[in-house]
């Protein structure tokens, strides 16, 4: 069964295939997760979830950072709880966080810690608290998957929302860790992606009908696609 709320406009000429990754994506993932979920366009796609539970999987992904909490939270908390390990979930609702946390097993939220960041507006990026996720993770060593799918960019004047994460977190991120961000069909994230390859020193990965995704691999490992 497909996300009601999946969106497939920004892959243009691809939606059809798009929407085949998607299907069989959910297929998958119905066997970490059986129950019904409140799938939306806010979402990631199935397909993108499944390429970052492959990642945990295949590649021994213990310590993950997601912003932007969800959907994906609760597959990736139970491939986590599954693989062991801990994931931190930033997002700047404590209201909507307290709601996914429900849709968690019992066995997930031992695997879980949310920290809810205010957005930080008055100084113009928009960007998490930076102290408050510092402090998140300072004793967690260093992160081998770190998901952007935070603050939300949709609207034209808060596009380039996400310019800041990288920079923001790039001291915490390990030497071979996958790097992921969200919505690259989008003309902010396509950007964003732009500066963040110089930044990291690597091209990234373009699957925007595959996945709607761009990732980073910064070291040696199998890949989840």
């Amino acid at each position: 069964m497909l996300p009601a709320g999946a969106n497939y406009r920004s892959v243009g000429q691809g939606a059809g295939l798009a929407l085949q990754y998607d299907i069989l994506a959910m297929a998958e993932l119905g066997k970490i997760h059986g129950g019904y979920l409140p799938w939306s366009r806010a979402a990631l796609r199935p397909a993108a979830i499944q390429i970052l539970v492959n990642d945990v999987m295949i590649n021994h992904r213990r310590r993950i950072l997601e912003f932007g909490s969800g959907i994906s939270t609760v597959f990736l908390a139970a491939m986590v709880a599954q693989m062991g390990g801990l994931i931190i979930s930033v997002d700047h609702q404590a209201a909507w966080q307290a709601q996914v946390r429900e849709w968690l097993s019992v066995r997930s939220r031992e695997a879980i810690r949310f920290v809810c960041a205010p957005l930080q507006t008055d100084s113009g990026e928009g960007w998490y608290d930076r102290s408050l996720v510092d402090r998140a993770l300072e004793d967690f060593g260093p992160v081998d998957l770190v998901l952007f799918d935070g603050p939300p960019a949709h609207e034209e004047c808060r596009k380039y929302s996400r310019r800041p994460g990288l920079p923001a977190v790039r001291k915490h991120i390990g030497a071979t860790a996958t790097v992921a961000l969200d919505d690259i069909g989008r003309e902010g994230e396509r950007q964003i992606a732009l500066e963040w390859s110089q930044l990291l020193g690597t091209p990234c990965l373009n699957l925007s009908v595959k996945a709607g995704l761009a990732l980073w691999h910064l070291g040696p490992s199998w890949n989840p696609v």
